[in-house]
């Protein structure tokens, strides 16, 4: 190092450990000195420094000479280019120190107060406290930052300010250049007026500073530059500085490859962070989904920040992992926007070389971006890996048959485990039977379900995923179907009932007979399969009315029309028939009373001679039939399974008298109906949905009865058929399910404080059918719902604010004045329920229910509601009265 470049940094040490030191900062040999020692002059500085420092000429306070004397000596060492090593350690922690006093009374004084960077200190004696106070300041902070990024473009001067003075200065510039600045005014604010002058000349001093916004990121790596800025975020209370800092990361983020650059910076910062290890990478997931998401609105969104999300999937980083985790958060977050299209058609796009034949396919290739693509969308619709709501797994339906045709039911991959658990939850929580047939019989082609493409396959190693060319056509994979959902009970038997319709379906439909056979074969060869699930037997035996009625109606479809033996639909009924042989073999339950409407179809088709090629099957299905049967009969000993044949009577007073009888063993426990509780819920249940009002109001009070000795069972059977009706194949599901919610209401007055454990079961379930389709179920739920507050009382518990949003959205929203007038009805028997302790559990929500039903009172014009409305008021009055004479005065 030069003997002039020594003589400056000796200077600027001194200079800074003399000024710390001194406790009177007006001493003149404090800065005389030193400076006669090294021959400088006031006007010598100011000739020798930028024009940014005329701004404070006059100034001659000790802080500015002394912040004056420093600046000048860092520009010469600027100037100089000074490349210098200090002779010792002691020499470069002394200039270190100096660095860091300099800061101290250039920045940290003149900051915000409220910045993390701010240091309070006592000013009076170092610059003369008048009306241009805040001025001098501002002056003090520019010149300082000013130097002090000048000297970042120094490689040596550099590396002492990024050790520790990094922060300050970040600091100083983002005040210095987005601190809210007050328009020149007429107005003294404490002595300091904003002319025009000194405004116009603070905008030119911030349009200059621009250019320095780079020279910060330019001097360090962009890891130690994010992470810089985040610290900046920490726990700040000035808000117009957390805007700047959040648009300048914004910016970051909008560059190109902004989002990799800032996501690698921020897991590089997190301690001890495996680029493989999501879990631990957590909170920089967070802050850069908060990030991302503040970009949702932007206008490049499509263009440039869903761009750049996908291309994290095919970045070539050891951050595979995490930038997995960040496009699923992403995927997540914009789909409660419903701005996720672009990154979910991104996902499908690996799929359209097994949909679009116009994609060339020569021999093998890999296609492992498909293995990518089904492992975010398992984690963005079952996975539970980042705290966001999941998908609706609706989602994939577009695709659900191209998934379906990679599906391998032999493979125990990875790969093949997330594909299964993805097509089995989307065939639960589907209610449509259109991917069924597409996936069975081919389909047509159409915009909402993409079908595969007849000339590939995929082939699923544990190495690689390959893609290569069939020789044969495609296939319906029925097979595979099956195999699918036999891994699910609920599945299979959903999976069994539509073939059974479609059987029917094909029996009434127009189709060509050589088109009905070919379905007809694939039906009987899928039902085949799942017939002898021990699964689908023991659940068609628990409740076989409704495939009983099926196979009547094909037994007497076939013997109306006469059909020849060639027919496709003998081969329906031969399906049938052998359908009927299994079931009836595997019965070891006493369930062959059901089956007894089958006899006389199958003797009438019996003695006609058209279907000699039937026979054989049709006389082993009666004999078998006919010889349980007759065994059944001779069996039936105790009176629980005379009432069960009672109930299975065609005779309407003998069906009811069964219900009446076992209604009256279930509730003395006797040994035989408790051992058939199951069976005996079942055909209640069934029951309810009779026309005849004696019958179906036998079958409540049965379940009335059977719900006190076991509430959990039949509450949860109930509640399950109130909500999804489709459970059971029935006529009117509607009109049942106003019989089931009066038994529910019933039920809950019979438990009395035993319902306290299933309230929330009960309220959830009213709650949820109030959003129901049908107005007549909104306004019954309601009514219900009604019934149960007046019963539980106090006992409602926190659910109580949601019970009552329900109503005032119901008296706000909903378009039927049933509904509407019902949600009254809630309030009254809400009332009704709580007596003279309305006002206490009420006590936050009175006022706004008072005004709400006064209103309806005076405004509306339905009579009805107008009633409800006064009803409910003259018992909130009752209440009120009677609250106040329990009070001791």
């Amino acid at each position: 190092m030069a003997a002039g470049d020594r003589n400056v940094v000796r200077l600027i040490i001194d200079l800074n450990l003399q000024f710390e030191a001194f406790d009177d900062y007006n001493a003149p040999n404090l800065y005389d000195e030193l400076m006669d020692l090294h021959k400088l002059t006031y006007d010598r500085i100011f000739s020798e420094l930028p024009q940014v420092f005329e701004c404070n000429r006059n100034d001659d306070s000790p802080l500015w000479k002394y912040i004056l004397i420093n600046c000048h000596c860092l520009f010469k060492l600027i100037k100089n280019q000074a490349s210098f090593e200090l002779d010792s350690l002691k020499s470069k922690k002394e200039f270190e120190k100096a660095l860091s006093i300099l800061v101290c009374f250039g920045i940290k004084c003149h900051l915000v107060p409220g910045m993390p960077q701010y240091s309070q200190c006592n000013l009076n004696c170092l610059v003369k406290d008048d009306c241009y106070l805040i001025l001098k300041q501002y002056n003090y902070l520019l010149v300082t930052v000013f130097t002090l990024l000048e000297c970042m473009k120094n490689s040596y001067l550099k590396s002492f300010i990024l050790l520790n003075q990094i922060q300050p200065i970040m600091n100083g510039l983002y005040q210095l250049m987005h601190c809210p600045l007050k328009k020149p005014s007429s107005k003294t604010d404490a002595g300091f007026q904003m002319t025009h002058e000194i405004y116009e000349r603070i905008m030119n001093q911030r349009a200059a500073l621009q250019s320095y916004w780079r020279v910060i990121p330019d001097a360090m790596s962009m890891s130690q530059y994010v992470k810089e800025t985040l610290v900046l975020l920490d726990k700040n209370e000035c808000k117009w500085f957390v805007k700047a800092v959040s648009r300048n990361l914004t910016k970051l983020i909008q560059a190109k490859d902004g989002i990799q650059t800032v996501s690698v910076a921020l897991l590089q910062n997190t301690a001890g962070y495996d680029p493989n290890d999501s879990a631990n990478a957590w909170k920089a997931l967070v802050t850069i989904f908060k990030l991302i998401n503040s970009l949702s609105n932007s206008v490049d969104f499509e263009g440039n920040i869903c761009k750049q999300i996908i291309g994290l999937l095919s970045a070539d980083s050891a951050y595979k992992t995490t930038f997995q985790s960040i496009f699923v958060g992403c995927l997540k977050n914009f789909h409660l926007e419903g701005k996720s299209q672009k990154l979910i058609d991104a996902l499908f796009e690996p799929l359209m070389v097994l949909v679009d034949p116009n994609i060339a396919v020569t021999g093998e290739r890999e296609l492992n971006e498909l293995g990518r693509s089904v492992s975010i969308l398992h984690s963005s619709c079952i996975g539970r890996s980042l705290n966001m709501p999941n998908l609706s797994i609706e989602t994939i339906k577009p695709v659900i048959n191209i998934l379906f045709h990679c599906y391998d039911p032999r493979s125990k991959n990875a790969f093949n485990r997330k594909l299964t658990e993805l097509i089995c939850k989307f065939f639960k929580e589907n209610s449509t039977y259109e991917v069924y047939d597409q996936i069975m019989f081919g389909g047509m082609r159409n915009n909402v379900i993409l079908r595969p493409r007849e000339d590939v396959c995929v082939v699923v190693t544990d190495d690689a995923i390959i893609i290569k060319r069939m020789e044969s056509g495609w296939d319906k994979y029925s097979d595979k179907l099956v195999m699918l959902c036999k891994k699910d009970s609920r599945l299979s038997m959903k999976l069994f009932l539509h073939l059974l319709n479609c059987l029917k379906n094909e029996m009434q439909s127009d189709t060509t007979e050589y088109q009905k056979a070919g379905r007809c074969e694939t039906i009987y060869q899928s039902l085949c399969l799942l017939a002898i699930d021990p699964v689908i037997v023991e659940k068609i035996h628990q409740a076989p009315q409704d495939i009983v009625s099926f196979m009547v109606f094909v037994l007497k479809n076939i013997k109306s029309k006469g059909h020849q033996a060639n027919d496709p639909n003998v081969a329906i009924t031969k399906c049938v028939l052998s359908l009927v042989l299994l079931l009836v073999k595997t019965d070891e339950k006493g369930f062959l009373i059901h089956y007894e409407p089958l006899v006389e179809p199958l003797r009438e088709l019996l003695t006609n001679d058209s279907y000699s090629g039937l026979k054989g099957l049709i006389t082993e299905v009666l004999d078998l039939l006919r010889n349980k049967l007759r065994r059944r009969k001779t069996k039936v000993s105790t009176a629980a399974e005379k009432a069960i044949l009672d109930v299975c009577d065609q005779h309407i007073p003998v069906r009811a008298h069964g219900l009446l009888t076992l209604t009256k063993l279930i509730l003395a426990e006797d040994h035989s109906a408790v051992e058939r509780k199951d069976f005996i819920l079942t055909l209640f249940q069934q029951s309810v949905g009779h026309s005849d009002s004696y019958v179906y109001l036998m079958a409540i009070n049965g379940l009335a009865a059977m719900g006190k000795m076991y509430p959990k069972d039949v509450l949860e059977s109930l509640t399950d058929d109130y909500l999804d009706p489709s459970r059971r194949n029935e006529d009117n599901r509607n009109a049942n399910r106003l019989k089931v919610g009066e038994t529910l209401v019933r039920l809950t007055r019979n438990l009395d404080e035993k319902v306290l454990p299933y309230k929330s079961m009960l309220l959830n379930t009213f709650l949820a059918a109030v959003k129901d389709d049908d107005f007549l179920i909104r306004a019954s739920s309601l009514s219900n719902l009604g019934e149960v507050c007046r019963i539980l009382a106090y006992k409602l518990g926190p659910i109580l604010p949601n019970i009552l949003k329900c109503v005032h959205d119901v008296l706000t929203d909903d378009p039927a004045i049933e509904a509407r007038r019902a949600s009254v009805t809630v309030l009254r028997q809400l009332f009704e329920g709580l007596e003279r302790d309305t006002l206490v559990v009420l006590q936050d929500h009175i006022a706004e229910i008072y005004q709400t039903l006064k209103h309806l009172y005076n405004n509306n014009e339905d009579e009805v509601m107008k009633l409800q409305a006064q009803l409910a008021l003259e018992q909130l009055n009752d209440n009120i009265l009677q609250y106040m004479r329990s009070l001791k005065i």
